[in-house]
């Protein structure tokens, strides 16, 4: 599928977002397993918020390619705050299995390729575990 130019220069900004104000929170937030209240206002400025719904109804108006360019972008720096804004509260509570399908899908990124914040992570208990030993 080829994106429309607005739906490029979509995505653009919403990877610039993600980028800027994502992911230097995503560590903390996943680790303190918190709710990310200052970023999800920071969508709201951004237009990130409501992308399906028309806009008579306060939405952007966008359609199915918007929501799923959003989701991915968010995706790429923080898998709790894309699930939060795919799946609402479900994918902060532990009664459903989308919890957990984040919180497996973490552990698969760690075995399969690991993203920029977990090697940020993995070299930073390097440095310390090799300074503990000298």
């Amino acid at each position: 599928m080829e994106f429309t130019k607005e739906q490029l220069l979509f995505r653009d900004t919403v990877a610039r977002f993600a980028r800027e104000q994502v992911a230097p929170l995503a560590a903390e937030i996943d680790q303190k397993e918190r709710f990310p209240q200052e970023t999800f206002s920071k969508m709201a400025e951004w237009g990130l918020l409501g992308i399906g719904l028309p806009e008579e109804y306060g939405g952007s108006g966008g359609g199915m390619v918007e929501s799923c360019i959003v989701a991915e972008e968010l995706a790429r720096h923080c898998g709790s705050t894309a699930a939060t804004q795919i799946f609402g509260g479900y994918g902060y509570i532990r009664e459903f299995p989308v919890e957990r399908f984040l919180r497996d899908a973490r552990i698969m990124t760690i075995g399969g390729g690991t993203s920029e914040i977990m090697c940020q992570i993995i070299s930073r208990e390097l440095a310390a575990g090799i300074e503990g030993k000298r």
